[in-house]
Formats: structure tokens, sequence, C-alpha cells
């Protein structure tokens, strides 16, 4: 059974640090911790580590699209400037680089569900061992 678990922000004094957000389980009264403020693949690999450990699959997306809101918009302009100087021919760039929609994370998460059962499944299939992953469990869940 899976446990029920929902992300809340959390002010500075409460978290370990000023940019953490819990992600909490009824279930065992257990916290997963998610920073956000992260793009691109370090938003999916912090979205499949916290749907690993079991964290409410809403909040992981909805941890997953605050990102984008997240992001400095000095450093957005300078990255954006880069790629376009580098990938002149792109379309997407900018959506690519900056953008962090919740529904792309969803049916990722979907996809990985239909095809290796979860999160932790997909993550074991690809060479995480079992000790590794109650060590991130022990890493992400507070409680």
């Amino acid at each position: 059974m899976r446990r029920s678990t929902s992300c809340t922000g959390t002010s500075s004094t409460r978290a370990r640090t000023r940019s953490s957000r819990r992600c909490g389980s009824s279930a065992r009264g257990a916290h997963a911790r998610a920073l956000h403020g992260r793009q691109g693949s370090h938003g999916v690999t912090v979205a499949l580590a916290l749907a690993a450990v079991e964290a409410e699959r809403e909040a992981v997306v909805a941890d997953y699209a605050l990102t984008e809101s997240q992001l400095p918009p000095e450093l957005v302009r300078r990255a954006l400037g880069f790629l376009r100087s580098s990938h002149p021919d792109a379309v997407n760039i900018e959506a690519l680089a900056t953008k962090s929609p919740a529904p792309v994370m969803r049916a990722l998460l979907a996809r990985i569900d239909e095809e290796f059962g979860s999160a932790a499944g997909y993550l074991r299939a690809h060479g995480l061992t079992a000790g590794e992953l109650n060590g991130l469990r022990s890493a992400l869940v507070e409680g």
C-alpha cells in the first residue's frame, strides 16, 4: 500500500536548508525532503528519488513544477543567451531550459509505473541496489 504523502513549504527555521520542502507521509509520520530550484535532468532525478521513496505522486509533480518559478531571472537570461548562441536553430530551447510542466512529470512517472512497476523498480532495473535504495530512503525520509 502506497503511503499518503504531501509536500508543503517550510520556514527556514524548520527546514534543513532555506530551499527545502517537505513531502510528508501520514502512514509513518515521515517526511521526505525535496530541494526545489533545480532544472532539467536534476529535477527529473529528484522527482525519481522522491517517487522511489513513495512520496505522494501529486506532491512530487507539484515540487517539479515549482522549479521554474524558483529560477533566478539573471540565471535564466544568461543560460538562454548561451543556449541560443550555441544552438541557433533550436526551436524549443527556452521551454527545455526553463520550464518544468507538471503534465510532463505526471506522464513520465506514469510511463515508469507502466514499464517498471514504480520509480523504485525503474532505479533497481538500472543498477540501484536494495541497500542504495534503503540509503536513499534514509536520506530523504524523516520520522
